[in-house]
């Protein structure tokens, strides 16, 4: 009972069979082999540490320690050096060799929970991928290696950018780095990953500053040590990103491994918007381009590990092959090139090629190894990347439009869709913009601005177009205060467009444009209420004018406006519950007095919102479906922010990375209009994953 509830904490109780083969099969391994790697390196270094004052890597240098013996920063010292010295001192050499193997094992623990908090709902396969694989048990427990230790911060870093945990982000980040500058490959992916994402560039600074302080307080004191800088910072391990390279001649050499590194930080970097599964798959990629680019350390493979693991676990039938081709390829070449381990049955600390001096079987392994490899990391950008769901979603804006008369609540639903997705992610296009004329121009006498003739419909169109396929346009804004035109602004592509007007849906090729098509339509004398109010009481206009204006605009309302009602996904109408609620303009509106039709094209339907609204909320709504394929929905109640962003959670789950990181939700009908476009858009980003 007591192992099953940590079990049940970490998703992982029905898993004990395969969790207790894997660590079986680790305290055999600590038990009976002695890697030589700890025996002439590690175990040395750290006994020696309690009396070596504050500079442990200078004092084992002056003792005529080798330089290789422990090539790691002050993280390594605190994670491994306790351990060890408990352990030496308890049962001396054996002992120590015991607790370091624990420790590693406590490391690799971490990075199995990590992995299966990482890997969402294929977490499970994931965890079971990393801690039965023979690279880790080869790796961790037979060659000896500690670079369980980077990896695991690494992960516990990502954990925490996935919580939005900024300050441990950058703390356990700056510590990874730390412990091993490798895990430096994955700084240019996050940095991406923050600032290619509005809702989290505002973060960017206190990650960053947090992974600041974790440099400072572990790295920069030890900068004044000689043994650290020579034994940590000069260490050849370094020069192997320069081994494989082409020889230009005149001395001039192109490094394949920098070259691949800087083509997948341009190619993050065109994709400009990351999501959580992007950033793993990229930062992998990188990881394996090291493996397969560079004469690579066998301790250079838990790097990678948890990434492929990740990988294999939603990769299908050929993942697991490519897998196992690798892993097999990879354990057998190190068996043989590779120092091992002192044993019960034997000293085995040589490599075993020894006893097969004139074989190729190395070099088949090494071929072996590197194109099962190299096949895994093409299947890594393949799916990891190209075909991602979010990855096809997002290269290119979402454009949501929004038509409907003036009045009709176009810029308050604009608003309230701001606040969901975040202000700093929304471009928002008006139409009003696109008015040929200033106010005061007696053109205005002949025509209204909902006749298309008075708007540059085709600088809106071609902008839009722009704004779509995300390229920045420049335009000028209409103050509704003055009149006026003001000069031309530079208008950004950023991950929402969102489109309003009278005539945003007036072009066929226009509505082609966007993944949403919303049309505003408002019972007539509310509608007449609103605008008095509005144009009154905000812009300034005499109640006589706001009058005649309705009173001209009706006729080019009916011919050009509400026409585009029949080409939008989704129809919005207001409606007063009671002709009290609009009878006096001196008074505010009240918002309980409304009630809210929607409308919905064919194929739609607003069954599951419904039971949500009406489960959380008790809200009243009525669905009736129509001859032409339509559904019209008629919904009264009051839900607060609380109800919606709790339907919005059951309703979208995928779109969170698509929202703000704190969404405004919106109380009464406002926020079901949120629900209604945001199950709307996630049809829509469905059908972009798709193709």
């Amino acid at each position: 009972m007591d192992l099953i509830r940590p079990l049940d904490l970490i998703g992982l109780r029905e898993a004990r069979g395969w969790l207790a083969a894997g660590l079986v099969l680790r305290l055999l391994l600590i038990a009976l082999a002695l890697p030589e790697t700890h025996l002439v390196w590690f175990l040395p270094f750290l006994l020696g540490t309690p009396g070596a004052g504050l500079d442990p890597w200078t004092s084992f240098l002056m003792a005529g320690g080798p330089t290789a013996a422990f090539p790691y920063g002050a993280t390594y010292l605190i994670a491994f050096g306790p351990a060890v010295w408990l352990g030496g001192a308890l049962a001396g050499l054996g002992g120590a060799h015991i607790a370091l193997g624990l420790a590693v094992l406590g490391c690799d623990a971490a990075l199995t929970v990590l992995i299966r908090r990482l890997g969402g709902s294929s977490g499970v396969a994931a965890a079971k991928c990393y801690w039965l694989s023979p690279i880790v048990l080869y790796v961790g427990f037979w060659h000896g290696q500690l670079d369980a230790l980077p990896a695991a911060l690494l992960l516990a870093a990502l954990w925490a950018v996935m919580q939005m945990a900024h300050r441990r982000a950058g703390l356990w980040l700056g510590s990874a780095v730390v412990a091993k500058f490798s895990m430096g490959l994955a700084l240019p992916f996050i940095a991406i990953y923050y600032i290619g994402r509005a809702r989290l560039r505002a973060a960017a600074p206190l990650m960053a500053g947090y992974f600041g302080v974790a440099l400072c307080v572990l790295a920069l004191p030890l900068l004044a040590s000689p043994g650290f800088r020579e034994m940590v910072l000069k260490t050849p391990e370094t020069q192997k990103a320069f081994s494989l390279a082409i020889n230009f001649g005149s001395g001039v050499s192109l490094y394949l491994l920098p070259l691949a590194g800087l083509a997948l930080v341009y190619w993050a970097w065109r994709v400009r918007r990351l999501d959580f599964d992007l950033l793993l798959a990229f930062i992998g990629i990188a990881f394996m381009a090291v493996l397969l680019l560079t004469p690579a350390s066998p301790g250079w493979a838990l790097w990678a590990m948890p990434f492929i693991a990740l990988h294999v676990a939603r990769a299908g039938r050929t993942g697991p092959i490519l897998y196992w081709s690798f892993a097999g390829a990879f354990v057998a070449l190190h068996l043989l090139i590779s120092n091992g381990a002192l044993t019960q049955f034997g000293d085995f600390t040589a490599p075993l090629r020894i006893w097969l001096p004139a074989s190729r079987l190395p070099s088949v392994l090494l071929t072996v190894m590197l194109g099962s490899g190299a096949a895994l990391a093409l299947q890594m950008a393949r799916r990891g990347v190209l075909e991602s769901p979010f990855y096809r979603a997002s290269r290119t804006p979402f454009a949501l439009g929004i038509a409907g008369d003036s009045g009709t609540g176009k810029d308050t639903l604009v608003e309230a869709l701001a606040a969901m997705f975040g202000v700093g992610s929304v471009t928002h296009l008006s139409g009003d913009d696109y008015h040929i004329w200033d106010r005061a121009k007696p053109m205005w006498r002949a025509m209204t601005h909902l006749n298309p003739q008075a708007n540059d419909l085709e600088t809106f169109n071609a902008h839009v177009g722009d704004l779509a396929d995300g390229h920045p346009v420049s335009a000028r804004h209409y103050d509704h205060g003055s009149g006026r035109m003001g000069e031309a602004q530079r208008i950004a592509p950023r991950e929402m467009l969102i489109v309003s007007g009278l005539h945003a849906l007036w072009s066929p090729a226009l509505r082609a444009r966007y993944d949403v098509r919303i049309y505003m339509d408002m019972d007539e004398p509310l509608r007449r209420f609103l605008k008095l109010r509005r144009d009154v009481g905000v812009r300034g206009h005499a109640p006589e004018k706001v009058l005649d204006s309705i009173e001209r605009r009706i006729e080019d309302g009916d011919r050009f406006v509400r026409p585009q009602a029949a080409g939008a996904d989704i129809v919005f109408r207001l409606e007063p519950r009671h002709p009290s609620a609009i009878a006096d303009t001196s008074r505010p509106l009240d918002a309980t007095l409304l009630r809210l039709v929607v409308t919905l094209g064919p194929g739609r339907n607003f069954e599951r919102p419904a039971r949500l609204l009406a489960a959380l909320c008790g809200m009243q709504i009525i669905e009736t479906p129509s001859a032409d394929g339509r559904t019209q929905v008629l919904i009264e109640g009051e839900p607060t922010a609380a109800d919606i962003a709790a339907a919005a959670r059951r309703l979208a789950p995928d779109l969170a990375a698509f929202l703000a990181v704190e969404p405004q939700w919106q109380a009464g009908l406002s926020g079901v209009m949120q629900l209604v476009v945001l199950t709307e858009l996630d049809r829509a980003r469905r059908r972009r994953g798709q193709i």
